[in-house]
């Protein structure tokens, strides 16, 4: 479906004057872009395709969009700040000035809100008496209202950056990395090494990794990394499957097709034991485990993981 200016307009200007009594704002309308700037912005609102949300935390969201085959990313609730912007730049991601055409689509179709900073009062005296001036009155500037609505900021990943053609969802979790509301305070510590797994340009559990570095909850953190790696468990046998059968697909897929289609169910202390016998043993000279006997290696390590779950349901409070 086609996009109407007018619907759209009147999205941004009805939800900004939500709850006020102004009679005269059914006269307001936005201003109109330079003549010279019309035609090129009228076909990037018609073109430009906005992807639904994904969320990373209640309000916190992206999207993905579209235009002339170039990708961006647009951002809602994830303010950061000047220092991450350049740390970003650094490895070839950058914040994206949004033209008006980009803004008035984004408005409706990401759903943004009203901002509750300002009262109604203010709110009434800077934006919604505007059109009462009518001898100077061109419109509404959409960016002026937009920076009374939800934090909306857009990005794109350059062309040398080892981010190009990653899934943009890896992206937004790497930028979301620096926003001061959405990680938990007691990780920070550990921000480099959950930036360093959110970088990595492998197929993993991204989603769970930053959902531990947000959790609230000791125990939550914990259970998000470790359904990073529970898979592994079933590893083994489908490495031996592999074998017997003469397959030539990657273990993984074995292993994922096993679960899927024959409901397997992994056995992690045996497993745990199984993963130990397939590292070569000179391995084992750069670990502490190196010292630990084969057989009874992966009790104890299983054990450890096992004594800390049991540890963390311990908390009853859900911000210790």
């Amino acid at each position: 479906m086609a996009r109407n200016f007018i619907e759209y307009a009147r999205y941004v200007l009805d939800t900004i004057a939500e709850g006020a009594d102004v009679a005269t704002f059914a006269a307001a309308r936005l201003r109109p872009p330079p003549p010279d700037q019309a035609k090129a912005l009228t076909e990037e609102f018609l073109r430009l395709e906005i992807s639904s949300a994904e969320y990373v935390a209640p309000t916190a969201r992206f999207y993905e969009i579209t235009f002339n085959q170039q990708k961006f990313l647009g951002l809602v609730n994830i303010p950061i700040g000047e220092d991450a912007l350049t740390e970003l730049e650094s490895v070839g991601i950058y914040s994206v000035d949004a033209s008006e055409a980009l803004l008035l689509a984004s408005a409706k179709e990401m759903n943004l809100q009203k901002s509750t900073a300002l009262t109604l009062d203010e709110l009434e005296e800077v934006i919604l008496s505007q059109q009462d001036d009518a001898e100077f009155y061109k419109g509404h500037d959409i960016f002026e209202i937009l920076e009374h609505f939800e934090k909306i900021t857009y990005y794109n990943v350059a062309a040398n950056s080892a981010f190009h053609g990653r899934e943009l969802s890896e992206v937004a979790y790497r930028i979301a990395t620096y926003s001061q509301t959405l990680v938990n305070p007691k990780l920070r510590s550990f921000i480099d090494q959950y930036r360093a797994l959110l970088s990595y340009p492998g197929a993993f559990m991204k989603r769970n990794i930053f959902w531990s570095l947000t959790s609230t909850h000791n125990k939550h953190a914990f259970l998000e990394l470790y359904r990073c790696i529970e898979s592994v468990y079933t590893l083994p046998r489908a490495l031996a499957l592999k074998r017997k059968a003469g397959l030539t697909i990657a273990g993984h897929q074995v292993a994922k097709m096993c679960v899927e289609e024959l409901n397997w169910r992994r056995k992690e202390e045996d497993s745990l034991k199984q993963i130990f016998l397939l590292i070569p043993a000179s391995e084992y000279q750069r670990l502490p485990l190196s010292s630990f006997d084969h057989d009874k290696s992966e009790g104890w390590a299983f054990t450890v993981a096992d004594d800390f779950k049991k540890k963390c349901d311990q908390f009853s409070d859900p911000y210790i």
